[in-house]
């Protein structure tokens, strides 16, 4: 499936209808068989919905794991509560509002739609703090927002009301009025994961460092994606403000974070479809526990009450799915994915013709000269100065801990260089990893490090995104699987491929974006002897198609020296020896440091 905006918008409308409906028709039937009270539940289920949605937008995507979104549903409920109590209500209960606000009365509609964007910026700030963390760091500053949010709205009596009651909102909201709400958000969740931008950040949330190597700008989808998921919480924040009429500080605490985190494990994190059927299940359970634990009478015999027994099964059902399924019920999958594979047709198989017309040589070279790199006080690259020209095959060897991995991490931008320099044309290396990718320098890693859960095709599909955005020539995500053989493999999920198979799709993957160069750490690590012969080819394709500068780290001699035109030999940090193949086995300091004399008489 090509990640397209077009398509995106096509599943995001396809997502919302298709999840929107059975919602509709549930809250419909209870706010018709129980009245009042069931309006109220349906309407409250519509916005856990909505929430868990949102939080499930950017903790899915990401993979980071947020525990303060349901801050900003507190945000938009008190920042609606605030601009749309009546001025009369509002003298009694905050008259000593800061900025005149207890004077100000605006419609619902305006009203929403400025609580929104008080929701946006605050969310706009926080995410500039929180898009360069990942991880725990990153799980508690979110933890950390909602403990501040929630000491603001306690403590900040003139403005908030403090811990009591903030009463005489406008109670408006109906049902129909919280489905379309919800279907917005059911469509930017959907349309956003089918996205340009959703793929790239999937392949952050699998490797972050690989996605920036291959030019994903991995802070700045998190921030928009962050940005995305808190303005739909604030609109769940909002409904219920406008259902309840009156909020406190506690409604948007550990509670309702506790519920909405538990819908979005069961359901499964990582798709729209199972963030709304986790609501559907624990808004079913909690009432059935809930009843349970009331102490029901059922004929004669009447059950003993047992408090905060719903509490129990929201326990469980964590605990369950840490155990049994971590990604949850559904995991990746979408409730359109059956009817776009009933849809999808047999995969053509695509020549190399096509790549032709880009296979014209790099128009620049890669230099580092005099680079040093430390690593506590040990020179890890001492003074090293190289080039490769446009299209040249350059191979760099030397024994294990001479520097080939530190240097190739300079070059490719993951590392920056102590002193020294390092440039792509005239142009010095970018500063940011995503930027140096995006400037035509890509690489692969000793230890594959692909998109795992993203198939073979998206992980091409992800570099090709960049290239269209950074390159006129770009090769095709199908023309580059047929021409490293992956055709057949393309819809598995590439951490399920055979080893060789993940291998060419890495290399494939750093030819959509390596537009001038590309840096290859010991691709055949790991091969057996006809593997190698194999994936040499694949390197000399790769040449040929992309007419792009290589760089090849390796301890396979025999591979080196069969492939690449000059070769480097690195020693303790530094460069020892230049030239061809012949002139490098041949050379006494290279023989004495790395070869040997026994081994060099085996090569010839």
């Amino acid at each position: 499936m090509t990640h397209s905006w077009s398509r995106a918008a096509q599943a995001g409308i396809v997502r919302a209808i298709m999840l929107a409906i059975p919602i509709a028709v549930l809250t419909m039937g209870w706010a018709a068989f129980k009245g009042a009270g069931g309006e109220r539940l349906a309407i409250a289920t519509v916005v856990n919905v909505i929430l868990v949605v949102s939080i499930g937008l950017f903790v899915g995507n990401s993979g980071v794991e947020s525990f303060g979104h349901v801050a900003f549903a507190a945000i938009g409920a008190y920042a609606m509560a605030i601009l749309t109590t009546d001025p009369l209500v509002k003298r009694t209960r905050i008259p000593d509002a800061p900025f005149g606000l207890s004077d100000v009365h605006l419609g619902v509609w305006t009203g929403a739609l400025v609580a929104l964007l008080i929701v946006a910026i605050v969310a706009v700030f926080i995410g500039f703090v929180l898009k360069r963390m990942s991880g725990i760091s990153a799980t508690i500053v979110t933890l950390a927002l909602l403990i501040v949010v929630n000491g603001v709205l306690n403590n900040w009596v003139s403005m908030t009301g403090g811990a009591e009651a903030f009463y005489g909102i406008p109670a408006v909201m109906t049902l129909p009025i919280a489905l379309g709400a919800m279907t917005i958000v059911l469509f930017v969740a959907g349309a956003f994961r089918s996205s340009p931008m959703g793929l790239q950040l999937q392949a952050s949330r699998d490797d972050a460092l690989a996605a920036g190597a291959m030019g994903v700008n991995t802070s700045g989808l998190r921030w928009v994606s962050f940005v995305l998921s808190a303005v739909g919480a604030g609109a769940g924040g909002i409904v219920l403000a406008l259902l309840l009429g009156t909020i406190t500080p506690k409604d948007f605490y550990l509670t309702l974070t506790f519920i909405t985190i538990a819908m979005l494990m069961l359901g499964g994190k990582r798709s729209t479809s199972g963030a709304v059927l986790g609501v559907i299940i624990i808004t079913i359970g909690n009432e059935v526990f809930r009843w349970i634990g009331d102490g029901p009478t059922l004929g004669t015999v009447t059950f003993p009450q047992l408090p905060g027994f719903s509490n129990l099964f929201l326990g469980l059902v964590i605990i369950i799915m840490m155990i049994a399924r971590p990604k949850g019920l559904l995991g990746d999958w979408e409730i359109d994915d059956v009817l776009r594979r009933w849809r999808r047709q047999p995969r053509p198989t695509v020549g190399v013709e096509p790549l032709e017309s880009v296979a014209s040589a790099s128009p620049v070279s890669l230099r580092a000269d005099n680079v040093v790199r430390h690593f506590s006080g040990v020179a890890a690259v001492d003074g090293v100065s190289l080039h490769v020209e446009p299209g040249e095959i350059v191979g760099l060897i030397g024994p294990n801990g001479a520097g080939k991995t530190t240097l190739l991490n300079l070059l490719s931008g993951v590392l920056r260089p102590d002193s020294g320099t390092i440039q792509i044309g005239d142009r010095p290396l970018p500063t940011k990893l995503h930027r140096v990718a995006r400037a035509g320098l890509a690489r692969t890693f000793q230890n594959i490090r692909l998109f795992s859960d993203l198939t073979a095709e998206e992980n091409i599909e992800v570099t090709t995104m960049v290239a269209k955005a950074s390159h006129e020539a770009v090769l095709q995500p199908a023309d580059l699987l047929a021409a490293f053989g992956l055709v057949d493999v393309a819809d598995r999920a590439a951490g399920t491929l055979a080893y060789g198979n993940q291998r060419r799709l890495e290399i494939a993957r750093a030819a959509a974006v390596g537009a001038h160069f590309v840096l290859l750490d010991e691709p055949v690590a790991g091969m057996n002897e006809v593997e190698s012969r194999e994936l040499r080819e694949t390197i000399r394709e790769l040449n040929r198609l992309r007419g792009a500068g290589i760089i090849v780290v390796e301890h396979d001699l025999s591979f080196i020296l069969g492939l690449c035109q000059r070769i480097y030999v690195l020693d303790a940090g530094r460069i020892i020896a230049e030239g061809t193949p012949d002139e490098v086995r041949n050379d006494p300091k290279v023989i004495e440091a790395y070869i040997g004399s026994v081994a060099a008489d085996e090569l010839d």
